[in-house]
């Protein structure tokens, strides 16, 4: 059994390096990967670079990714404690210490950029993650418990400084009406991505308690009372479902007098104007383009201030009527963001000095927070993995924290599973219903 484990273990250093397994100065992997992760790792193609560090295989070469060495340092303490084998210590700190060595020193912290050149996210700009920052506080942590090596503490120590600094300033943490969050993805408006913020909150409690960090527990109490607060919004009774997000894109059709500029206003946010694509992207800016007889505006709204609408602000070239469209709120099970198939209408704005406004109600935008969606590749089919990993991360934090708001849609959302398959837009053959387990 040992060696048929071996030589599986083989296979998938083989197959995810395209290098053969025992030739490890070429294939750059410390130890072999557990293999029954194999399609896991497949899916991330993952790769190796020369100093042990991994990364994901692009047209480009190997790309060095932030949150590989915590996934990889993970499993090779997994595979420690499953076979005693020192060697995947010595490999988990190899891993370790090449990531170490690509955190920048940013105001006392130490943080791993997304670096646009990667092409590893949708963001254009350099920002690092509060997800990765915690999955790596959670894999240091780990890896002292089983090596007893100091110096894991003491870089922890100043990964978790990186929580403490605002958006504002190049950082991850940002106010909003009930408090505070730490964000997985940095931006403008808030993108209060509901797995990343539970799952780097559960660790960064864990590390405040298991470390009696004051400012870490701190940090997190504000996070619990934004959560606790905002959790409700993320709840998708008609689909048996939980929003990914809060913030998301939608198209936005003007018609009618000729719009200059656009402004939207987001309760508790503030007003955000038309961006700069070059500078910002196309993806998460609010932009206009020309459409003969329309106009089209990328926008992003977020839902954080359900109920209270967002705001679009219009100034024309004179003064006349503007009529305001938005993408139908359809659900499509394999799709993350609303597409711009139909319309419904807003309503119209009669400028006055060039200028005007209208509401746009969250019953004709309902899902541009959307709902978690079956995107994730598992053989022939696509799955579900968000909504679990938001039921499991809120039995967590339920047991954290005891707030009873935490179990209770914990428990709610674990029941809608039960009703996928009476629900008509998940009937879509390409996609399963079956609960993701990896």
């Amino acid at each position: 059994m040992i060696a048929i484990r071996s030589l599986l273990a083989a296979f998938v250093v083989a197959t995810l390096t395209g290098c053969p397994a025992d030739d490890k100065a070429t294939v750059g992997a410390p130890m072999p990967l557990n293999p029954e992760r194999a399609d896991v790792f497949a899916y991330y193609k993952l790769g190796w670079l020369p100093d042990g560090y991994p990364g994901r295989i692009t047209e480009k070469g190997v790309v060095e990714h932030p949150i590989y060495g915590p996934y990889v340092i993970n499993d090779y303490i997994q595979s420690y404690r499953t076979t005693k084998d020192p060697r995947y210590i010595e490999a988990a700190k190899k891993v370790a210490d090449a990531g170490i060595a690509r955190m920048a020193n940013f105001k006392g912290a130490l943080v791993f950029y997304y670096d646009p050149e990667g092409g590893l996210s949708s963001l254009p700009g350099k920002f690092y993650s509060a997800l990765t920052q915690a999955r790596w506080l959670d894999s240091l942590s780990s890896l002292h418990a089983v090596s007893g090596d100091q110096k894991y503490v003491d870089v922890n120590k100043r990964i978790a400084k990186s929580f403490s600094i605002p958006t504002a300033e190049g950082g991850v943490l940002e106010k909003v009406p009930h408090g505070l969050t730490i964000e997985e993805y940095p931006h403008e408006v808030p993108l209060l991505t509901l797995n990343g913020w539970l799952t780097a909150l559960n660790i960064l409690i864990a590390y405040a308690n298991s470390e009696d960090d004051q400012v870490a527990k701190k940090l997190a109490a504000e996070n619990v009372k934004a959560l606790a607060a905002m959790l409700p919004l993320f709840d998708v009774p008609e689909l048996y479902n939980s929003r990914y997000q809060l913030t998301n894109i939608v198209k936005i059709r003007l018609s009618g007098e000729k719009v200059t500029n656009a402004i939207i206003e987001i309760p508790g946010n503030g007003e955000h104007g038309l961006g700069d694509v070059e500078k910002t992207g196309k993806m998460w800016t609010n932009y206009l383009t020309d459409r003969g007889n329309s106009q089209l505006m990328n926008a992003v709204l977020s839902y954080s201030s359900a109920p209270a609408p967002n705001k679009i602000k219009l100034e024309t070239v004179k003064d006349g009527v503007v009529k305001v469209e938005i993408s139908e709120s359809i659900y499509n099970p394999t799709s993350t963001s609303l597409p711009a198939k139909s319309w419904v209408e807003v309503g119209t704005i009669q400028t006055k000095g060039n200028k005007g406004s209208i509401d746009i109600p969250w019953n004709k935008a309902y899902l541009v927070a959307y709902p978690t969606a079956f995107t994730k590749k598992n053989g022939e089919k696509k799955q579900n993995v968000y909504h679990l990993i938001h039921v499991k991360q809120l039995q967590l934090l339920y047991k954290n924290t005891g707030n009873e708001i935490f179990n209770e849609y914990a428990t709610k959302w674990e029941g809608y599973f039960d009703h996928w398959k009476d629900v008509p837009e998940y009937q879509d053959p390409a996609i399963s219903l079956e609960r993701y387990n990896k």
